[in-house]
């Protein structure tokens, strides 16, 4: 509805695949496929083994390994190059209290060992040859360790960032409409961003904001 505001076309023989996630009209619908992919493991491994923690862990990691193996032998590199933070974070939850009380009686320990694997994953991903599959997942795994660790030292919010924070979807997937919309004015020769590249990013954001206030309105709730 609002491409020929964006600029982009839609190729309406393609129209399936644009409901199904797998082509895009600039929106991320990348992400939606896959956390909905994530999702449905998480419900199916957990309907299989429901008393063994140990199990659910490892089955649960090897089929979000599966799945990122096969988005990368079909999509482009943004479909799973990070999918196994996803992993990461159920196994962190089904043993947060035991692995938070590792972390907090070796802390300095954990966090230069985490520190020292990001810097690690930065070579790895910048001079080899590996697929990002494997190295930008190791690289991506460590940056949320580092995060989850000095989180427990360093409490970093307030107002503002709290509620970025509840209205994170509607923030993520309607912001790319603004930039889109705000790029295309102006035409290639003269747009908006070559024009004012600063105002185009603020009233890209503050709109992205406004509409995710407003985003309850027609948020759609499965009760």
């Amino acid at each position: 509805m609002l491409t020929p505001l964006t600029g982009k076309q839609i190729e309406w023989e393609n129209l399936p695949l644009y409901y199904l996630g797998l082509r895009k009209v600039g929106n991320p619908t990348w992400y939606i496929m896959v956390i909905l992919i994530c999702y449905s493991m998480t419900w199916l491994i957990a309907t299989i083994v429901k008393r063994n923690r140990r199990a659910l862990v490892i089955y649960h990691t090897l089929m979000v390994a599966v799945a990122g193996f096969v988005l990368y032998l079909q999509m482009d590199e943004y479909w799973y190059d990070t999918i196994m933070c996803y992993a990461l974070g159920f196994a962190y939850s089904q043993y947060k209290e035991e692995l938070e009380s590792i972390i907090k009686k070796n802390y300095v320990f954990s966090s230069v060992l985490t520190l020292a694997l990001f810097f690690a994953g930065y070579v790895i991903v910048k001079r080899t040859s590996l697929p990002l599959l494997i190295s930008f997942n190791f690289w991506a795994l460590c940056f949320a360790m580092i995060f989850m660790i000095f989180g427990m030292k360093l409490k970093v919010g307030n107002r503002f960032i709290n509620w970025c924070g509840k209205h994170l979807f509607p923030i993520y997937m309607y912001q790319g409409l603004f930039f889109h919309i705000l790029f295309n004015i102006g035409g290639e020769k003269h747009s908006f961003a070559a024009w004012s590249p600063f105002l185009y990013t603020l009233l890209s954001v503050i709109l992205s904001i406004v509409l995710a206030h407003f985003y309850r309105l027609w948020e759609v709730k499965l009760k």
